[in-house]
This record gives structure tokens, C-alpha cells and sequence, in this order.
């Protein structure tokens, strides 16, 4: 099966960003609502992609540090919507 991405001015997004996970159920509706906002940037290639990935970062950040989410979650959530990878070792973003 090949591969498909989606080309925008932020980077290229697999497609199957816009596939559900076990990662995207039962998050805060602040986090739901922001990645919707993103994915619906991403299809349209909107000028406010960066803004839109901001703000999912803002939300991840909010829901890890208020332990809605995991850390492991966290970090899956980057790498699926903001095309940021966290290996051992490079987790002093946080």
C-alpha cells in the first residue's frame, strides 16, 4: 500500500492524520476542539496553519499538565498532529 500525504506550507502531513486512534478519544474538549480546527487547516492549507498547530500544542501541554492526558499520549498526539518525534532523552521541552 503506498503511502499519501498532504503537502502544506507547515510540512507534509501523512493521511492518516485524519484517521481516529485510541489516542484521539475522550480528550478534553478544549484539545478535541483545537485538533478539529487543525485538521480542517490542514485540508485547506489555510495561512493560519502555524497559529492552528499552536494552539493544538498549547492544548496538549494544558491537558498533560493538568493530567488529562499521559505523557505517553502527549507525546503520541505531537507526533501525530505536529509532526514532532520525542525520543528518550529529548523530553526536556516539557
Amino acid at each position: 500500500m503506498k503511502n499519501e500525504y498532504i503537502k502544506t506550507r507547515q510540512g507534509t502531513f501523512p493521511i492518516s492524520v485524519f484517521e481516529k486512534d485510541m489516542y484521539d478519544v475522550n480528550l478534553p474538549k478544549y484539545l478535541d476542539d483545537d485538533i478539529k480546527a487543525l485538521l480542517k487547516g490542514i485540508k485547506e492549507n489555510s495561512t493560519l496553519l502555524d497559529c492552528l498547530m499552536d494552539e493544538v500544542y498549547s492544548s496538549i501541554n494544558g491537558a498533560y499538565f493538568d493530567r488529562r492526558i499521559s505523557e505517553e499520549h502527549a507525546d503520541h498526539l505531537r507526533e501525530k498532529y505536529l509532526l514532532l518525534n520525542f525520543r528518550e532523552g529529548d523530553k526536556d521541552v516539557r
